[in-house]
């Protein structure tokens, strides 16, 4: 992967709780220009000070999540006022493999459908989620799914105000017994993510994860 300009970022202060979005406008040697980025909560443009450490994320068109480490190194006005962000170049890019995503506890409303009518869809909740699969909790009776399945996962969530509905097939990974009377684990592989889609996912599960380590639960 190479940024440039008109890559997407998403920027997280590393010393603060501070979430941003911004683009590369322009890329030099040991560094990057970025527009103005704008706030996930406030949805303002937000004025970054030198040194803010930041850690940046990117999203290819193909689901795949690169980050680096970075800081604020200055500012400059040409066409539009930009940050300038250190960047030592695509050496630095460091790739999120899949086993990488952050697992979380949730319950998340979940419906299931079949994709050839296979069965009625119906609802039910996830036990955990990442931005690869979730474990959904499934009543016994209704227990119809074996390994290798593929079937409509439709989930929603909230996230700094507003809520997502995410929509991809799911190939069934395996169906186990629950400690709950009466229910199965059935857990899923997501398979047709989109870039958007997935991003809101991993920061759904860092902001989860975040806040259970605040409660010091984790």
């Amino acid at each position: 992967m190479e940024l440039k300009a008109g890559t997407s970022l998403r920027l997280e202060e590393v010393n603060g709780e501070g979430k941003y979005y911004c683009k590369v406008v322009e890329e030099g040697e040991g560094y990057i220009y970025i527009d103005y980025p704008i706030h996930q909560a406030t949805k303002k443009s937000a004025f970054l000070l030198m040194p803010t450490k930041l850690k940046a994320y990117s999203i290819e068109e193909n689901g795949v999540t690169y980050h680096f480490s970075t800081e604020v190194v200055g500012r400059i006005k040409k066409e539009i006022p930009m940050i300038q962000l250190h960047y030592k170049g695509k050496e630095s890019l460091v790739k999120y493999q899949r086993r990488e995503y952050v697992r979380v506890d949730a319950t998340l409303p979940a419906a299931l459908h079949s994709l050839n009518g296979a069965f009625e869809p119906f609802t039910t909740i996830t036990k955990n989620i990442s931005a690869s699969g979730a474990l959904l909790a499934v009543k016994a009776k209704g227990v119809f799914l074996k390994k290798g399945d593929t079937i409509n996962v439709w989930l929603v969530f909230e996230l700094s105000d507003q809520y997502y509905h995410i929509q991809t097939e799911a190939e069934v990974i395996n169906v186990l017994p629950s400690h709950i009377e009466k229910q199965h684990n059935v857990g899923v592989k997501f398979l047709t993510l989109g870039v958007k889609e997935k991003e809101a996912l991993i920061r759904y599960t860092l902001e989860v994860q975040r806040e259970l380590k605040r409660k010091g639960l984790l």
